[in-house]
């Protein structure tokens, strides 16, 4: 074996060792964002089903003080039962709204998170890439069609990432002001 490819050798190792380094990254932070992802519905099915039950409380106790009126003719004591039960109800579904709004808060800061992540990945897989391409070029080669293809990829991918961030920071936007 000629000593000039032992050079080209190690200098091939030192790039696949890290593209596949941060391959398998990849793949683990995507496994651990659909975990996320999973656990964040579950909670977000939990607190929807938590205020649905509460809308039907509060339809419940609308009922009630339409009915306590009624009684209200009859027995003044009754009417403000109903009415402490009202507040009470009123209250929890002011204090369950709040909690809504932090859920989605904290839902939405650990998903751009996590979006934010895969896309700086990407951006460090392309220039790993892309100093291959040069290299092998410098070196007289051509790169191989799944290093340009994998280029591609990345790129397509990043373009994804930097729409979804973007979209997401203009939701928070809205959120905040509203």
């Amino acid at each position: 074996m000629p000593i000039w490819i032992l050079p080209f050798a190690v200098l091939i190792a030192g790039v696949v060792g890290p593209l596949l380094l941060s391959k398998m990254n990849a793949k683990q932070r995507v496994a651990e964002r659909a975990e996320d992802w999973k656990r964040q519905d579950e909670v977000a099915r939990k607190v929807e089903e938590a205020a649905t039950r509460a809308a039907e409380v509060a339809v419940e106790v609308k009922a009630t003080a339409g009915r306590a009126e009624v009684v209200a003719q009859r027995a003044e004591s009754a009417v403000e039962n109903a009415q402490e039960t009202q507040h009470a109800i009123v209250a929890q579904g002011a204090a369950t709204a709040q909690k809504l709004d932090v859920i989605h808060t904290l839902v939405n800061s650990n998903l751009m998170a996590a979006v934010q992540g895969e896309y700086d990945a990407n951006v460090e897989r392309l220039a790993t890439l892309l100093e291959l391409i040069d290299l092998k070029r410098a070196n007289g080669r051509e790169p191989s069609p799944e290093t340009l293809e994998a280029v591609t990829v990345v790129q397509a991918r990043l373009a994804n990432l930097r729409v979804n961030l973007a979209e997401r920071q203009q939701q928070q936007q809205e959120a905040a002001q509203q």
